[in-house]
């Protein structure tokens, strides 16, 4: 499973919860450039929203991705 899809699979599970890419890729175990990158690439999809907005885990304001489903 690519980390696209992986990230995909974790935000899907959990549509109220929204992951900056820093967050996103320690959940995933990828360095932050690849999460910064699958969460870009899925954001593409009418299914993610990527906005300015409070990251769940670490609570920062930042861009953070989330689902739509």
């Amino acid at each position: 499973m690519t980390v696209k899809e992986r990230a995909s699979a974790l935000l899907t599970s959990d549509p109220a919860r929204a992951l900056c890419d820093r967050c996103l890729a320690r959940v995933l175990g990828v360095d932050p450039s690849t999460g910064h990158r699958a969460a870009t690439k899925i954001s593409r999809s009418d299914d993610f929203c990527r906005e300015w907005a409070q990251c769940s885990d670490c609570r920062e304001t930042r861009f953070v991705t989330r689902s739509l489903r």
